[in-house]
């Protein structure tokens, strides 16, 4: 099977839009509500008649606009970087499902033949990484990348932006490890089901932010980490089934 070629082109300093239309999906959650708080996840903004976000997200390229969403295959934009794109609308809402995942409220970008995707040439900034680990914190990168595209998105984006994180690839490993977890045993990472099977799907995992891991590892990392009312009950729940627990340095020393 040949792999997907996207209908985009080079033009001039612009990457462009081939197909008679298109559109890409950007969660809510991300975007910044002029009018309204701003979530740690928040990163996507319109300015004028641009549109700010990470390019990694859901498209659809469709033969003309009439296309119904169904028939058309869902792809996964990868470029980790922030991207400055030009749709020619960018006012529709519309919730999806992907995947097992809960339905979630996405903006449509809308383009048709000749808008700009995006720049062909890169913006550098450290705000960049930045941006991006924002969203990894959060849990909000786009579930159709796998699980080992996740980390390789992650250096490409310091490396799109010149920058180094100035610690050993092994600890940004570990990090991604810990987030993402098996979704029928939250308390296991997802790196153990690939590990004990390589036939497992990819895309098999959950992502969690650092509080929902601390609240599945041990009672000690749930009611050391913060909303202390979440984290008893928590701690409780674990201690009633007995749930496996590690324990840090910190805990042995205590409880010598």
């Amino acid at each position: 099977m040949s792999a997907f070629v996207a209908p985009l082109i080079v033009d001039g300093e612009n990457i462009c839009i081939t197909c008679e239309y298109a559109e890409a999906y950007i969660p809510e959650a991300i975007i910044i509500n002029p009018d309204g708080a701003i979530s740690p996840s928040a990163i996507a903004y319109e300015s004028g008649s641009s549109f700010n976000t990470l390019g990694i997200f859901y498209i659809r390229f469709f033969n003309n606009e009439e296309d119904s969403r169904d028939s058309i295959p869902l792809h996964t934009m990868i470029y980790p970087n922030i991207i400055e794109s030009y749709p020619s609308d960018a006012t529709t809402s519309i919730y999806m499902t992907i995947g097992d995942a809960e339905p979630e409220k996405y903006r449509v970008l809308k383009y048709y033949q000749g808008d700009a995707l995006m720049e062909s040439t890169s913006r550098k900034s450290h705000t960049n990484c930045e941006m991006f680990m924002r969203l990894l914190s959060s849990a909000r990168l786009p579930r159709s990348l796998t699980y080992d595209q996740v980390f390789t998105a992650w250096m490409d984006n310091y490396n799109i932006n010149g920058m180094t994180p100035q610690v050993p690839a092994v600890v940004l490993q570990m990090i991604v490890s810990e987030m993402y977890r098996n979704p029928n045993n939250p308390s296991e990472q997802f790196s153990k089901v690939v590990g004990k099977n390589l036939k497992a799907d990819p895309k098999g995992y959950v992502p969690m932010t650092m509080n929902q891991v601390s609240a599945y590892s041990s009672v000690m990392s749930a009611l050391s980490f913060e909303r202390i009312t979440e984290k008893v009950t928590s701690a409780l729940i674990m201690s009633k089934n007995g749930v496996p627990q590690k324990k840090s340095p910190v805990e042995r020393i205590i409880t010598m």
